[in-house]
């Protein structure tokens, strides 16, 4: 098998790949295996109560709950120090865009499900 057969189109090497990654594929998991695989998967990830989303979630709550704090203590403190407030809100500008994010990745899809079924609903009526 030469460059030239290849080019000359006597040699498929489309057929070849496929080949040699059923091969490889085939050496490691069985079909079965990776259905099985695929099944644990997805039930270990679609709940909202593994581990990794109870995590996910608690961080996202923290890290809102030390933005929201930020917030009200530069304004609480304000009335006291300008100049310190002002760098609060310099530091609350920084991060306002990575909480924005967090809010609509983490809590966004549940509200934005509910706000779909009641646009259908009203739709439907």
């Amino acid at each position: 098998m030469s460059i030239w057969s290849i080019l000359a189109g006597k040699i498929n090497p489309i057929k070849i790949l496929k080949g040699v990654s059923g091969f490889i594929d085939e050496s490691f998991l069985s079909k079965e295996e990776v259905q099985k695989a695929i099944v644990d998967h997805a039930k270990t990830t679609l709940k909202e109560s593994t581990p990794r989303s109870l995590t996910r979630r608690y961080i996202a709550i923290s890290f809102i709950g030390v933005f929201l704090f930020l917030v009200l203590g530069a304004a609480g403190s304000y009335y006291f120090n300008k100049e310190y407030a002002e760098f609060v809100f310099k530091i609350i500008d920084n991060l306002f865009g990575i909480v924005i994010t967090i809010v609509i990745f983490y809590f966004g899809g549940y509200y934005g499900g509910k706000f779909i079924k009641n646009e259908k609903n009203k739709a439907g009526n």
